[in-house]
């Protein structure tokens, strides 16, 4: 099993609130930084087995439509997750 930090964190708040829930996990965390567009997200695959976290901000109670449209771009494969929409970035 892999644990995921998935992350859109343009300013830096939304990671320090996904590090504060992952600083317990154990084992090694995969760090995936949405806000990154240097890479091909479409090539981001988790697998069934899977733990990820995935931690975005919210602005007036939305997402920013460019971290909606880079999930949903994520193959979840029926992995677990848990989702953190994070207010007052």
């Amino acid at each position: 099993m892999k644990m995921l930090q998935i992350v859109f964190s343009p300013t830096g708040g939304t990671q320090k609130v996904a590090d504060i829930l992952t600083e317990k996990w154990t084992g090694a965390i995969t760090r995936i930084d949405l806000s990154d567009g240097s890479f091909a997200v479409s090539d981001i695959a988790i697998q069934q087995e899977d733990l990820a976290l995935i931690a975005v901000p919210s602005y007036g109670g939305r997402v920013p439509g460019l971290a909606a449209q880079r999930l949903g771009k994520i193959k979840g494969n029926g992995a677990k997750c848990i989702i953190v929409c994070v207010y007052g970035n």
